[in-house]
């Protein structure tokens, strides 16, 4: 709920393994967005919130897995069978209450499907240098449907590989490469597909702390969405868009039943729009979260964090001197209930809070979600 500003770890090693979970921001679209249309507050929130996804389902709903008691665990369901092919599907029902992230506030219910699977196999080591490790291939898709705001509806589905590898002393090494292609139902300026390659090396202090630094590269191609000239009309040119990020991670784990985590980390994105370099833009933010067994069968994870984002050149209200600033805040609990060996019930909440120097894009929104979770 990242993002790639917001968006730390994606690959599966021995002490951070990929972990995937539902989405829990919606998306915010407009059925009247235009490519060309540079003051669309519509189109900017959708692309946030997109970003802010992103980090809840590959960091925080799965950190508790990430650890060596739990590293070969499978989204919370059971232990993951190397040289096996493991799958998992979940049916989720919720309610937002601000879905278009605006001050009309009109709340709607929305269902989602999500399938995930992955296959992993572990490795002996490569021409003496990299140990022992594994390697994996994964895929997660998910539909996303509501009632009434029908206009952000959306499709996300993800291919990736990953490989890991110690390297003696602690140390460990990987990197992951990932195909993503989003699809909104009614909205094709929002559809995209990228590639984003990462790299981390990480270090077990001891047994109790872990640390992380990794950085994270991410090529997005639109598919119908022009980028901007400096008149602030379409051009004959796709919009395309370089996202850099690069993060610390570090966790502590004082028992076996906590792990408390925090992550900072700063990005750059970089887009082919000439008009005031609308989407180019700085972000730092700090994201922390906490992993707690409260028994055997019923696991607690808490979360919160803070991102503020600062534009080149986009201006917050038309001629202005000033440039765009935006302040987000999140807070989140997740609660999982596993009834049986291959089965569990997750029920979510994520309050989200922007502030910003444009007073259209602030918001505040609350998302409610109950979902159950079978490892086939």
């Amino acid at each position: 709920m990242t993002a790639r500003s917001i968006s730390p770890q994606r690959t599966g090693t021995p002490l951070f393994p990929v972990l995937c979970a539902m989405a829990l921001a919606c998306l915010a679209a407009s059925p009247a967005v235009h490519a060309g249309d540079p003051d669309s507050t519509d189109t900017a929130h959708t692309e946030k919130r997109l970003l802010f996804n992103q980090y809840f389902e590959d960091q925080v709903l799965g950190a508790g897995a990430g650890f060596p008691r739990k590293e070969k665990l499978i989204p919370g369901i059971g232990l993951l069978d190397l040289s096996a092919l493991n799958l998992k599907a979940g049916v989720y029902g919720g309610y937002e209450n601000n879905p278009y992230l605006d001050s009309s506030r009109d709340g709607d219910t929305f269902h989602a499907e999500t399938i995930e699977g992955v296959w992993a196999f572990p490795h002996d080591g490569f021409a003496g240098i990299l140990g022992e490790g594994r390697w994996g291939l994964g895929l997660e898709t998910e539909f996303r449907d509501y009632s009434d705001a029908q206009t952000l509806d959306y499709h996300f589905t993800t291919l990736k590989t990953d490989f890991s590898s110690e390297l003696g002393g602690g140390f460990a090494f990987d990197a992951a490469y990932r195909f993503n292609l989003v699809r909104y139902i009614r909205n094709n300026q929002l559809d995209y597909r990228s590639h984003e390659l990462e790299g981390g090396l990480s270090v077990t202090g001891s047994n109790t702390l872990a640390h992380r630094v990794y950085g994270i590269t991410e090529f997005k191609r639109y598919r119908d969405r022009s980028s901007l000239a400096d008149s602030g009309l379409d051009t004959d040119t796709v919009r395309e868009d370089t996202l850099f990020s690069a993060g610390y991670e570090f966790r502590w784990s004082p028992s076996e039943d906590l792990v408390i985590g925090v992550t900072p980390v700063f990005s750059r994105n970089n887009s082919n729009d000439s008009f005031h370099d609308y989407n180019d833009y700085e972000a730092a933010g700090l994201h922390a979260y906490g992993y707690v067994e409260l028994s055997d069968a019923l696991n607690w994870i808490p979360a919160g964090g803070y991102e503020r984002t600062g534009y080149d050149h986009r201006p917050p209200v038309r001629g202005s001197d000033q440039t765009e600033r935006d302040n987000l805040f999140y807070v989140g609990s997740f609660l999982y209930y596993e009834f049986r060996e291959d089965a569990q019930i997750a029920f979510t909440y994520l309050y989200t809070q922007n502030s910003s120097n444009d007073r259209s894009k602030d918001y505040s929104d609350s998302v409610f979600t109950l979902g159950l979770e079978y490892r086939i």
